[in-house]
């Protein structure tokens, strides 16, 4: 029995030469070869551990194609399971389970460093820890520089700023924040500029930054998100 990766491309599934245990990509497939034919129950004989979501079909005779209606989660090992039970043309069983285990090829995105003023922002700090950010009263914008851990795709790049937002916390009073300037200084380097942000004189203002991760969140490249939302509270002083 051999399993391997294979990729779509009109129509047609190819194996993609790099082995299952590491070399599955996002929107691939996974292929099952028998060494003989197989009867009708091998189109049922797949399971995996954790469960992941997805239709077999037949490829020949003696192979399968596992397609994932959802692609795996990064970083995530999985164990494919062929059952015993499965039977050949000829009903014979395959005997004992077969399983491999694989962890997809898929990287996670991360956030390297936020910086601002030439000073850079733990962004790892606790959702409700707060971190000073100077801003002119004059101009009322702050300037952020945000890396990234991956390369940003053109898509991705003309997608994500508006993802990333500023908003008022505290006071509920406080105007919204408007994005004035944008700009990709690298692939994964974003300068982003805001205006409409104030300090407080009897009491503190804070503004919540937050760049959305999950599924739903920005990307770099299809497949390749953050794990979480980042969080940082900016308490603004002068």
């Amino acid at each position: 029995m051999n399993v391997f990766p294979v990729v779509n491309e009109g129509g047609i599934w190819y194996p993609t030469g790099l082995n299952i245990e590491t070399g599955l990509r996002y929107g691939q497939g996974i292929a099952v070869r028998f060494n003989k034919p197989m009867g009708e129950n091998v189109i049922r004989s797949l399971r995996f551990e954790p469960s992941l979501s997805g239709r077999t079909e037949n490829l020949n005779e003696e192979s399968i194609v596992y397609i994932f209606s959802k692609d795996p989660e990064p970083e995530t090992t999985y164990v494919l399971i062929v059952s015993g039970d499965t039977r050949d043309t000829e009903g014979l069983k395959i005997g004992a389970d077969f399983k491999i285990n694989f962890t997809p090829d898929l990287p996670v995105l991360r956030v390297l460093s936020v910086e601002t003023g030439g000073c850079k922002i733990n962004v790892f700090s606790a959702e409700n820890d707060s971190v000073q950010v100077s801003v002119d009263p004059a101009a009322g914008h702050i300037d952020l520089l945000i890396h990234f851990s991956l390369l940003f795709g053109l898509d991705e790049r003309q997608n994500t700023p508006q993802r990333i937002t500023i908003s008022p916390f505290f006071p509920r009073t406080l105007p919204p924040v408007a994005l004035k300037y944008v700009n990709w200084i690298s692939h994964d380097r974003l300068f982003l500029r805001w205006e409409g942000l104030s300090a407080g004189d009897e009491y503190p203002h804070y503004y919540k930054l937050t760049i959305p991760g999950g599924r739903g969140g920005i990307s770099s490249c299809p497949g390749s998100y953050m794990n979480e939302n980042i969080v940082i509270n900016l308490e603004i002083v002068k």
